[in-house]
């Protein structure tokens, strides 16, 4: 998701948002990773979202963490690792993947809704690397403040909050970067991220999920 396709949202607009990632969050159909679908030959895998968090004072925290790490002069922070499952169902152009943690993965689930349809299994190994979660983070909040109970001031303030930091964050880290230039950039405009995380912490510090 583009943190530039953000948008300042009403209630009404959010309450539909809020719809759209309850359907989302469920393992739905997905084109398949390899050969059995459309994109044969094709290898990559949708954007998974193992990594997102639950809460919007989780994402805020997360994302203190990071910074500390990413803006200090120590080692980087290793990659986030996931044992994935990928569930293939059917063959040719009509296959579709299921994605699920390995830990978190029940075959027997699987044989309610697709009858006879041939399975196959894919097993893959995810790496988050620090700076791709910080950015994802930062691009999933609005969304996922959504679901606490704030005032329409409030998540407009949170949305801007996160749309300049991943203004920034493109501006500096570009795509086929090294970590050690996606480093150097963060650490230039640190003091402008450790003053958005901080006014996110006190936005989300009392901040609970709505039932």
């Amino acid at each position: 998701m583009s943190i530039q396709n953000e948008l300042v949202l009403c209630p009404f607009q959010k309450l539909i948002c809020l719809g759209i990632l309850a359907l989302a969050s469920i393992t739905g159909c997905n084109p398949p990773s390899g050969a059995e679908g459309d994109a044969a030959g094709k290898s990559k895998l949708p954007k998974m979202k193992f990594h997102r968090p639950k809460t919007a004072a989780l994402a805020a925290k997360r994302l203190r963490e990071l910074h500390e790490a990413l803006a200090s002069e120590g080692e980087l922070p290793k990659p986030i690792e996931f044992s994935m499952v990928e569930v293939i169902h059917g063959e040719g152009s009509g296959a579709h993947s299921h994605y699920y943690l390995e830990s978190k993965w029940d075959p027997d689930a699987e044989d309610e809704h697709h009858g006879e349809m041939k399975e196959t299994i894919k097993k893959h190994q995810i790496k988050v690397d620090p700076f791709t979660e910080f950015t994802d983070i930062v691009a999933w909040t609005p969304n996922i403040a959504a679901a606490a109970e704030l005032s329409e001031e409030q998540w407009n303030e949170i949305s801007q909050i996160c749309e300049a930091m991943g203004k920034t964050l493109e501006t500096g880290m570009k795509s086929g970067a090294s970590n050690a230039e996606k480093r150097e950039a963060y650490k230039k405009n640190a003091t402008e991220f450790a003053g958005f995380i901080a006014k996110l912490e006190s936005l989300v510090a009392t901040t609970v999920s709505k039932k």
